[in-house]
């Protein structure tokens, strides 16, 4: 027969705090009114019915003692599971980082947040993007927390827009940084935000782009700006993708800084000084970026076709060939126009993402999550950890330790309802001996065999309650005994 075994809590709130007092006050109940059904079935002229009754009672008490000590124990072992995880997952960050123990603590903190606020999949893609951080970029192995919070979360939303690993956003904010085509981080995650947007990473190769050319942009006194507007001019008029186009301008660069003969008549078939051209692209800086300007908008005002095509081959090599039409649509004067709405990229697409009715159910989920895994984190498995090192020392395996733990709360909740029961079948005997005689006795007994054997189920809880119940029968028995009632052994 199907009975409803109980109530199970299982925390959500950021706190355990009260989680056993409601589970005592649950348990209560049901304790109490299992007693009062005892002593009413007890006190039966009939002592068959008596012992139904008991078994009863007593059979749905142990199935909620049960069912609560299975879901405290559930609600626990989650909780512990996430926090062992989460000290697991700091160790591995100290070692892969080198840091001292109090480093770790504010990294793991800052991943918590993170995580907290719905970034990353799951907790390990946070702590792979913070050690990417640290690893790449310079200066974040020592930033504040709010720094390498604010850090780590760009980056995570650059990888998420631009569908890219974080580890590979970071190796290219860097060389972009490294190499002073941005201010700051934060341009630098802008420069690849709106280049994505924009088209520039058609071909899945931008970042790549930026981590291998950058020097050659810097030699041509390029922003990563101007560098982002001429790749996505490039590839609107049809370039293949942004590595041709960031090709060409290393060519350009290494065989004009060169003088070599080929793009000294280049430059002599535009009209131009090659001597003073030379000199301007190698100086770098501003210099090189206006004489590259130049060059590119002679090239385009050639009127015949085919002379203008041997002219740059002259000037670009085989890249000319590469880039085709799509050489004459790079115009450095226009380029920054292309990235127009720059700044504050990033935090838009942050923001776009993060106000999703699933990214804010995400975020209230694991703000709960979180604050459930510290408090176990921080207040419950030192206490274990002290507990394992304690029984240790007396012979007392670890796992009865955890055991033990997981049903603590319910097995105290549950022992409310036997003491309950028990005064009120100790208020019976009387009535009980007095009309059941012999007969009763024995009845009750088979009842008490049916109850043992149905906890024998529940090892853990019915040893404990088994041990209580043993107690009560021995008074049971006194009582008998000073009554003339024979009993038999249980």
């Amino acid at each position: 027969m199907a009975f409803e075994a109980g109530t199970v809590y299982v925390p959500i709130v950021p706190s355990l705090r009260g989680f056993q007092q409601r589970i005592s006050r649950e348990i209560g109940g049901a304790g109490g009114a299992a007693g009062r059904e005892f002593g009413r079935q007890f006190a039966q002229p009939a002592g068959d019915e008596a012992a139904r009754g008991l078994r009863g009672a007593l059979g749905r008490l142990n199935g909620v003692m049960s069912a609560v000590g299975v879901g405290a124990g559930a609600a626990f072992a989650g909780a512990l599971a996430k926090a062992v995880d989460l000290s697991a997952a700091q160790g591995r960050l100290q070692a892969q980082l080198g840091l001292t123990r109090q480093e770790s603590a504010r990294v793991g903190a800052v991943a918590g947040r993170l995580y907290a606020q719905a970034y990353g999949e799951s907790m390990d893609d946070v702590r792979a993007a913070i050690t990417s951080v640290i690893q790449h970029m310079d200066g974040m192995r020592d930033a504040s927390a709010e720094s390498l919070q604010e850090t780590t979360r760009r980056a995570m939303v650059v990888a998420e827009v631009m569908g890219e690993d974080v580890g590979e956003v970071t190796r290219s904010v860097a060389q972009i940084m490294r190499t002073g085509l941005a201010k700051n981080a934060q341009e630098a995650f802008d420069i690849l935000t709106r280049g994505t947007q924009i088209g520039g990473n058609a071909a899945k190769d931008l970042l790549d782009t930026f981590t291998e050319y950058s020097t050659q942009f810097r030699n041509m006194g390029l922003t990563g700006q101007q560098a982002m507007g001429l790749i996505t001019q490039g590839l609107r008029a049809g370039a293949r993708d942004a590595d041709v186009v960031a090709d060409a301008i290393k060519e350009f660069s290494i065989e004009a800084v060169a003088g070599g003969d080929r793009v000294m008549a280049g430059f002599r078939d535009l009209g131009l000084n090659a001597e003073q051209m030379s000199q301007a692209l190698a100086a770098g800086g501003p210099t090189a970026a206006r004489a590259f300007d130049l060059v590119l908008d002679k090239l385009r005002a050639v009127k015949d076709p085919v002379q203008r095509n041997a002219i740059a081959v002259e000037l670009f090599g085989t890249k000319a060939e590469d880039l085709g039409q799509a050489l004459y649509a790079l115009d450095l004067s226009s380029a920054e126009q292309a990235m127009d709405g720059l700044g504050g990229a990033t935090d838009r697409a942050g923001q776009a993402m993060q106000q999703t009715a699933a990214a804010k159910i995400t975020a209230f989920k694991r703000s709960l999550e979180t604050g459930i895994t510290n408090v176990v984190a921080n207040d419950v498995l030192p206490v274990l950890d002290r507990l394992k090192s304690a029984g240790e020392t007396v012979g007392i395996s670890p796992e009865r330790v955890v055991q033990g733990s997981l049903v603590l709360g319910g097995l105290a909740a549950a022992f409310r309802g036997v003491s309950v029961a028990s005064g009120v079948a100790t208020a019976g005997v009387a009535r009980f001996r007095a009309v059941t005689g012999a007969a009763g006795v024995a009845g009750f007994v088979t009842g008490l065999r049916n109850v043992n054997a149905a906890m024998a189920a529940n090892a853990t809880t019915a040893t404990r309650l088994g041990a209580a119940l043993r107690s009560q029968v021995l008074l049971w028995r006194q009582q008998a005994a000073a009554a003339g009632v024979s009993t038999a052994r249980i």
